[in-house]
């Protein structure tokens, strides 16, 4: 089961256990841990977080990992970590926050949702400060299909710097086929418009993503996605590839792990980066 986009860790020694099983749980708590390194400097992160579901999650022989998804539960999320950034002799280091809130109607199967986060860092009186919003809707064509969309607006301040405005407004699609018993596939898409404006300076770029996994069985996944953006903007058009893999090691704790790597379209106005991140989640 899904915790959160902050994902992270496989290890070996994967448990048996039997596919008639159905376990049930309500609450979740994770901890996790990222490293990203980019041309200019490095970005690591620590954090926890948890999520709680209005009523119990019940799961069977679907992946165990996308019970969020195929229950149809209304939940609410929160998250709260520390960040270092580092560029040469220069560490800053700074508080993150997120919640989020989930609402599926009865019934309708019609789903809302609102997020907001946000992350401050500061060192020798300058500051670098990002929040905003997130709202999202959609409705389950069938159980296991969902189709939404979401609109997000992000404010990133820097001492002696305009603010940067991002907007995004996207369509998303998701879908997870039953292939033979256990085994599954998820099928994910996404296309959005993102408009970025600093200033007297207005950008705006388009991006496409399609990425999938691959569920060996309801305790096991592979999978990963693509990436592709392009437009005005040239410091963040490029092109994004991402792995990641899923584990339940008990019926009640799983680890996820996720590798990414994001190559500029143009050096000299973007950087490449890529790193990992990884969580340890215990659901009850």
């Amino acid at each position: 089961m899904k915790l959160s986009p902050l994902t992270g860790l496989v290890v070996s020694g994967l448990m048996v256990f039997s596919h008639a099983a159905v376990y049930a749980e309500q609450t979740e708590v994770g901890l996790g841990y990222f490293s990203f390194s980019r041309d200019s400097g490095d970005s690591t992160a620590i954090y926890v977080q948890g999520r709680y579901f209005l009523e119990p999650v019940s799961r069977g022989d679907s992946p165990w990992y996308e019970a969020d998804f195929l229950s149809h539960k209304s939940s609410v999320m929160g998250a709260i970590g520390q960040v270092t950034l580092s560029s040469g002799p220069s560490e800053d280091d700074g508080p993150m926050m997120l919640v989020s809130y989930r609402h599926v109607v009865p019934g309708s199967l019609v789903t809302i949702g609102l997020e907001y986060k946000s992350l401050e860092l500061e060192e020798s009186g300058v500051t670098l400060e990002t929040s905003g919003f997130e709202l999202s809707g959609g409705k389950y064509l069938k159980p296991t299909m969902w189709v939404g969309a979401s609109y997000e607006s992000l404010t990133t301040s820097l001492t002696g710097f305009n603010d940067t405005d991002a907007t995004e407004f996207g369509l998303h699609y998701k879908n997870i086929l039953t292939v033979q018993g256990t085994k599954s596939v998820n099928v994910e898409a996404m296309l959005a418009s993102l408009s970025l404006e600093s200033g007297t300076t207005k950008d705006s770029n388009t991006i496409i993503e399609v990425g999938g996994d691959y569920y060996i069985d309801q305790k096991t996944g592979i999978g990963g996605s693509f990436n592709i953006n392009s437009g005005d903007n040239l410091s963040s058009e490029g092109n994004t590839i991402e792995v990641r893999a899923t584990m339940y090691f008990t019926p009640k704790i799983h680890g996820e792990l996720r590798y990414e790597s994001f190559s500029a379209s143009d050096t000299t106005a973007g950087e490449n980066e890529s790193g990992f991140e990884l969580v340890v989640v215990s659901e009850f």
